[in-house]
């Protein structure tokens, strides 16, 4: 973190009262978890529903903290007037913990004045594109970027915190749940460079519509307005991409890129070929000059690919060293969770379980019809926060697997989501496309375990949900279930 004081953030925050200040205290980190402290930090405790942050002070302290920042109550004073006066630590309160956690970020911000900061959104694929990103940078200069997936209210905030003085490249993940919350987080970490994934349907049940959806990724492009130098990447495959266009302040400059290899984008591909441990493409237009011959992505799928150009655009646009740069596309692994291949029992199994929504379930049944295997199994469960569509769309993504070819649909989950399965299932049946059901995930580990008591060698299976439906419990118990297969059975003798 930069050098910050107590007394920095008392300016910051506009304090209502405080006890046992310190103004020249160096404050090294600043955390929000009491269970995840580093030493000598601010302590920020931040309230919910059922408790006020105050609650965890005491703990905060033990664990380390030299000052605690809550919000201010008559409760909060005394008892961290308690806690002051017994463990010798400042402790203030202002009006809102939360606002007072953006406008300590602000500060930060505000002294990082030799990194260049990427704000990165979408409705998929914005976490591997930072991490694309941020690898890349790394070749050649000091990066920060967002740690997992640290893209809200307190994830932003907690990413520039981790920054220095020395810091060249942060690299900022921004996500949403409803409207207006890009605008504030762009605010938080004004980023020079934006990058906008694609815009699908994503939290439609705060966001209302893809309309909203549009709206809400877009304020990230708006957000370059007036930022000196500004640079704005888009994807020309998306066809929201136009609207997001029309956004573009004057001023900013727009670079395009095309996975599906439209030659109207500044950078796009002219070949690929997907192999089974990862991809293989070549590039062209106006950004390709530094970029000749194959390059390969040790990550699966088309989309990849396109998250390895919105993250080589900007840098070739910026006028970094981009060939160099770009022979670490072959060295990445994929984001935990995130179409991660595993291998057991001489079957492939394709760990995708963290998020979903339409858009990115068709990138994972492009690749699971892309892998070369005997037979291909899609277990999917529900895409969660899709509002009054959620049915309909449920019924598209399991059409859309009976079209691409996959031999058997295993559906996992019941209650809330029955309709939205019963559809799954309706429209897949529909299409000649052999379908099973499981209530949960022990369910479908039996089911698909029993099924693979005589595994067929080269099958593949890829995992995909919701993060609520916590999938990749069912890829562990399917990965250990199958190794145990494997060893249990005897060697076959040919003769």
């Amino acid at each position: 973190m930069i050098h910050f004081t107590v007394g920095d953030v008392m300016d910051a925050v506009e304090p209502r009262w405080s006890a046992g200040v310190d103004r020249t205290a160096y404050v090294p980190a600043i955390c929000t978890d009491s269970r995840h402290l580093d030493k000598e930090c601010l302590f920020v405790g931040l309230e919910g529903p059922n408790f006020d942050g105050a609650r965890f002070a005491e703990s905060a302290i033990l664990g380390g903290a030299i000052c605690v920042l809550a919000t201010d109550s008559p409760r909060a004073r005394e008892r961290l007037g308690e806690l002051s006066a017994a463990y010798g630590v400042a402790t203030v309160t202002c009006d809102d913990a939360r606002a007072a956690l953006a406008a300590i970020a602000r500060e930060v911000r505000a002294r990082l004045t030799r990194a260049t900061v990427f704000g990165i959104t979408g409705s998929c694929g914005k976490t591997s594109t930072k991490a694309i990103l941020a690898s890349l940078l790394a070749a050649e200069i000091s990066v920060v970027s967002s740690p997992a997936s640290f893209n809200n209210e307190i994830g932003v905030p907690r990413t520039l915190f981790l920054a220095d003085e020395h810091t060249g490249a942060l690299v900022v993940e921004l996500g949403t749940n409803g409207p207006g919350e890009i605008a504030q987080l762009a605010e938080i970490a004004r980023p020079r460079i934006a990058i906008v994934t694609c815009v699908g349907h994503s939290h439609l049940e705060g966001l209302g519509s893809l309309g909203g959806v549009l709206r809400e990724k877009g304020d990230l492009v708006a957000a370059l307005e007036g930022v000196d130098d500004s640079l704005c990447v888009l994807n020309l495959d998306c066809p929201r991409t136009p609207h997001l266009m029309r956004r573009v302040p004057e001023g900013t400059r727009l670079v395009t890129v095309s996975a599906a290899g439209d030659e109207r984008a500044s950078l796009h591909t002219t070949r690929v070929e997907r192999r089974a441990d990862g991809t293989a493409f070549q590039l062209g237009g106006e950004l390709a000059a530094e970029l000749p011959g194959e390059h390969f992505v040790s990550l699966l799928g088309t989309h990849a690919v396109g998250n390895a150009l919105l993250s080589l655009a900007p840098l070739a646009a910026l006028g970094a060293p981009v060939g160099r740069m770009a022979s670490r596309l072959a060295g990445l692994r994929p984001e935990p969770h995130r179409l991660a291949p595993r291998s057991a029992g001489g079957v492939l199994l394709v760990d995708d379980s963290y998020n979903a929504n339409p858009e990115s379930v068709a990138a994972a049944i492009e690749v699971l019809e892309g892998l070369p295997a005997t037979v291909r199994t899609l277990v999917l469960g529900p895409m969660a926060e899709l509002g009054h569509e959620s049915v309909e769309l449920h019924r598209a993504v399991a059409g859309h697997a009976a079209a691409a070819g996959i031999d058997r649909l295993v559906l996992v989950g019941e209650a809330p989501f029955e309709d939205e399965l019963a559809a799954c299932a309706e429209a897949a049946k529909a299409r000649g496309l052999v379908v099973h059901r499981a209530g949960g995930r022990e369910e479908a580990a039996a089911l698909l375990l029993r099924r693979a008591g005589r595994p067929a060698r080269g099958e593949a299976i890829l995992v995909k949900a919701s993060r609520t439906a916590a999938l990749d419990q069912l890829v562990d118990a399917l990965e250990a279930g199958l190794d145990g297969v494997s060893a249990d059975r005897s060697p076959e003798v040919t003769a």
